[in-house]
């Protein structure tokens, strides 16, 4: 599920990250929700995703009692935003099997579980829920060895439904869950109180009815563990602002409107007579759809968001999928949405290099995502259309002088114009193309034309 921690700053992170797992031996599904053991595993991240936190001794705070916190529903005026969907639970499941792939990061939990915050579900469906405990993090090695690589304390998201702490994906179904890092939205850090300081808040975007031919927004959550030390605390919900927080922990929890602007949303707070730890939003930058282009097996469209930079130049986001008008990363397992606004983006600039299309980029089926996010994507006219397996596709900017672009492979000859301000572009492929080659030209307002290797994603 999952990228990075900054340091002396509460992290708005857009996932969890997670990769291929080995499965242990766990504990019954029906344990009750405070009070279990278990031992768990979950993938270890591959690449530049991967990240390491340290921990400090154990820091074990006297338990207080549980902090009310209060449901959050619009954070604007009433009609100026959309409220929470409900997403009822359709049916219930057993607990999703850990992978059993290699290079595992298993979290072998140690004590209590706590549920240090309950928030109803403004939607009227199960309670949201964050649960805290210990855990050492061990690394399954190549030649089958085991190594501890820390010893923290993790947050785990998830909905109570009849007394039992599970996750609700977007079809409405509900499971029991693992403390894991894989089963729902986990983040792990720190013991110490001050959680070294680098606390952990995330904000995320649940769907409804995934499978439909509409899906939908469902709400916004703002999620997180400032540790017991955390002091000063602020935090903004769009229109609204308050300090509180739950459990020994320092725990937050928010709920509220799909259409919340997620930078609109922040956490600050201070340890000791340290300066204010505080966090920007999770884009930075005001993106809006540029382009979509439809799924060749039927599916839901994929997008291309688009965004001014701070020099006034178009800038281009990562290819998505398209979910109520905002393209972003969808988490299929889990029915989770992280909106693209603004971070990593490419820009084109003055194209100083005379280059006819200065930002490129290709793919397949992941999207640049860890590949589990694509598991379970509803593919309904793959069958009747006779699609090939897989997917490629390419997307960028062209200059503002560019009139069409003409992608020539082997599967066949396309022409468009850039679309909008931003000159975007995106065009999706069924199947892969194993051999053969491919050109993008580019036509000039002049009439003249610039022609490049077109790189797609060969398999």
């Amino acid at each position: 599920m999952r990228p990075s921690l900054q340091i002396g700053a509460v992290a708005l992170a857009v996932g969890v990250t997670c990769g291929a797992v080995v499965a242990v031996a766990l504990p019954d599904d029906s344990t009750p929700v405070a009070r279990v053991r278990a031992s768990t595993t979950t993938t270890a991240p591959s690449g530049p995703r991967a990240t390491t936190q340290r921990s400090g001794r154990a820091g074990r705070p006297t338990p207080t009692p549980l902090k009310r916190v209060v449901a959050v529903p619009a954070a604007q005026p009433v009609g100026s935003l959309t409220p929470v969907r409900p997403t009822v639970v359709r049916r219930v499941v057993a607990a999703r099997p850990e992978p059993t792939r290699s290079g595992a990061i298993h979290l072998r939990v140690r004590g209590t579980i706590r549920v240090e915050a309950r928030v109803a579900d403004p939607g009227g469906g199960p309670a949201w829920a964050v649960r805290v405990f210990d855990a050492d993090r061990t690394f399954d090695e190549a030649d089958g060895t085991t190594r501890t690589i820390g010893h923290n304390r993790c947050a785990q998201l998830g909905r109570i439904h009849r007394g039992r702490f599970g996750w609700l994906d977007g079809e409405g179904t509900f499971r029991p869950t693992r403390p894991s890092l894989f089963t729902s939205e986990t983040v792990c850090g720190s013991r110490r109180p001050d959680v070294n300081s680098r606390p952990r808040a995330e904000v995320l975007r649940t769907t409804s009815g995934l499978r439909s031919a509409e899906p939908h927004l469902a709400a916004t959550v703002l999620w997180g563990r400032l540790g017991p030390a955390a002091g000063d605390v602020d935090v903004r919900f769009g229109a609204r602002r308050d300090a509180t927080t739950a459990g020994p922990d320092g725990v937050v929890l928010r709920v509220g409107s799909p259409d919340l602007d997620p930078r609109t949303v922040s956490v600050t707070a201070r340890y000791g007579r340290g300066t204010r730890v505080e966090a920007a939003d999770p884009g930075g930058l005001a993106a809006r759809l540029a382009v979509r282009a439809a799924d060749p097996a039927g599916g839901m469209p994929y997008g291309l968001s688009a965004a001014r930079g701070s020099g006034g130049a178009w800038c281009v986001g990562p290819v998505g999928r398209v979910v109520d008008g905002r393209s972003g990363t969808l988490n299929f397992r889990l029915g989770t949405f992280t909106e693209h606004t603004g971070r990593a983006f490419g820009c084109a600039g003055g194209a100083r290099d005379g280059r006819a299309v200065p930002v490129q980029s290709s793919g397949g089926e992941d999207l640049g995502a860890e590949p589990m996010y694509a598991e379970g994507a509803p593919a309904p006219g793959r069958v009747a259309r006779r699609t090939p397996p897989g997917l490629a596709w390419t997307a960028g900017q062209a200059r503002a002088d560019v009139r069409s672009l003409t992608f020539r492979t082997p599967s066949d000859v396309r022409t468009l114009n850039p679309a909008g301000p931003a000159h975007a572009f995106l065009v999706v492929y069924a199947g892969r193309f194993p051999a053969g080659s491919s050109e993008l030209v580019a036509t000039l307002r002049s009439g003249k034309e610039q022609r490049s290797p077109l790189f797609l994603d060969v398999r």
